[in-house]
């Protein structure tokens, strides 16, 4: 495939798929428009379109029903007698918020499991939901951006599909904390810079922050403060109490 038009001819057949085997579900149809209006007319390949379709349909029922700021994860290795379709390789499905650095993120996980990348789909879309979570609308002008990857891998044994999992989505918790705390940690750095010309430096958009929290002096020596933790402290994949503390109360 090298055409954009290749592209589009599979969106329209997956949607006719999709008529024919669920008519009534016409967000369905919409959602696979989006979805895969980004890929890449070299990973366009009309031969696996039933796999697309299916994987497109299981992405959608992750993502039915989520609430703001949770994170949806899930590892799939299809089998063609327990789930109706199948593929020679695993799924990687997640569902969250978008920030920077997620696929990033995703990646370096997968880098330590040593599974190698085939396909990566990465739609950011614009939803609404209802009072109950449930998706109505995956093309809205007003609503609000997630972002919905769906990675192709080798074939994760069984034995560690459940960790893989696991551990994407404290990966992911871990970034979305990051990004949510990266101004009050760069604040936090520079209270403390003075008139330090290389701390000021840092904090000129100069360093990644990854977590902070505050230690305070007691008779037992240095604890952090209750309620200070930021970034990866705040989701617990740092221990602030084993960390060398600063010699000095501050960050």
């Amino acid at each position: 495939m090298s055409a954009h038009n290749d592209v589009a001819d599979i969106i329209e057949s997956l949607r006719e798929i999709a008529h024919e085997r669920r008519p009534t579900d016409s967000l369905l149809q919409e959602f696979l428009g989006e979805y895969f209006s980004d890929v890449p007319s070299d990973d366009a390949d009309s031969r696996r379109r039933n796999a697309a379709y299916a994987a497109a349909v299981a992405h959608l029922e992750l993502g039915r029903v989520r609430s703001m700021g949770e994170t949806l994860v899930s590892v799939l290795s299809p089998d063609l007698d327990r789930d109706g379709w199948e593929t020679e390789r695993t799924i990687l499905m997640s569902v969250t918020d978008d920030v920077p650095f997620l696929v990033d993120t995703v990646r370096m996980v997968l880098d330590r499991y040593g599974l190698g990348i085939h396909l990566l789909v990465h739609p950011m879309l614009t939803v609404l939901r209802n009072d109950r979570d449930e998706l109505t609308d995956v093309a809205a002008s007003d609503g609000t951006v997630e972002a919905w990857t769906l990675i192709e891998l080798d074939r994760c044994p069984t034995s560690e599909r459940q960790r893989l999992e696991a551990d994407v989505r404290a990966a992911i918790d871990d970034v979305q904390s990051i990004v949510r705390d990266f101004t009050p940690m760069r604040q936090r750095l520079i209270d403390v810079a003075v008139d330090n010309p290389l701390v000021q430096w840092l904090a000129d958009a100069n360093f990644v922050f990854l977590g902070s929290v505050i230690y305070e002096r007691s008779a037992d020596g240095l604890r952090p403060r209750p309620g200070s933790q930021l970034g990866q402290y705040r989701t617990g994949r740092l221990d602030a109490d084993r960390v060398d503390p600063p010699m000095q109360d501050g960050d």
